[in-house]
C-alpha cells in the first residue's frame, strides 16, 4: 500500500483507510474485516437455494457455522446491537461493524487536530463521503 500511495501510513490512517468511504475511509477494505458480512449475507440469500438443494422436504435449513458467526457478528458489533432487518445485505451486516470501528478511532486521537480531521472525512462537503 504503501508504494502504491507513496506515502508511510500510521496505523490510525492504515485503520481509517480500511473504512468504507462513507465513513471516511478510503474504502480500501481489508478481508478479514469483511469476511463475518459476506458470510452472513451470503448464507442469508441463499437459505431457501440451500433448503431446495440439500433436503426439500424440511422448511427449516441448518447451515453450518452459522449460529457461530452471528456470535461473533454480536461480539464484534455489541451487545445492544439488533440483526439486520434485511439479512441478505451484506452491507447491513458490516455498517455496525464498521461503524464500531470508526468510533474507537476517534475515542483513540492523538490530539483534537486528529480528531477533527476524520470528522470532517465523513462529512459530504468533504467530497469523499
Amino acid at each position: 500500500m504503501i508504494e502504491i500511495i507513496n506515502c508511510p501510513l500510521n496505523e490510525n490512517s492504515w485503520v481509517q483507510a480500511t473504512l468504507p468511504i462513507r465513513l471516511g475511509g478510503l474504502g480500501i477494505r481489508r478481508v478479514s474485516s469483511v469476511a463475518l458480512p459476506v458470510f452472513l449475507s451470503s448464507v442469508h440469500s441463499t437459505l431457501d437455494l440451500i433448503g431446495t438443494v440439500t433436503n426439500p422436504t424440511l422448511s427449516d435449513v441448518e447451515v453450518s457455522c452459522l449460529i457461530e458467526a452471528k456470535e461473533a457478528w454480536i461480539n464484534k458489533a455489541g451487545p445492544d446491537q439488533v440483526f439486520p432487518t434485511n439479512p441478505a445485505s451484506q452491507r447491513h451486516w458490516d455498517e455496525p461493524l464498521s461503524i464500531q470501528v470508526q468510533k474507537n478511532l476517534l475515542e483513540n486521537c492523538a490530539n483534537p487536530t486528529e480528531r477533527a480531521r476524520l470528522l470532517a472525512f465523513v462529512e459530504k462537503e468533504s467530497g469523499i463521503g
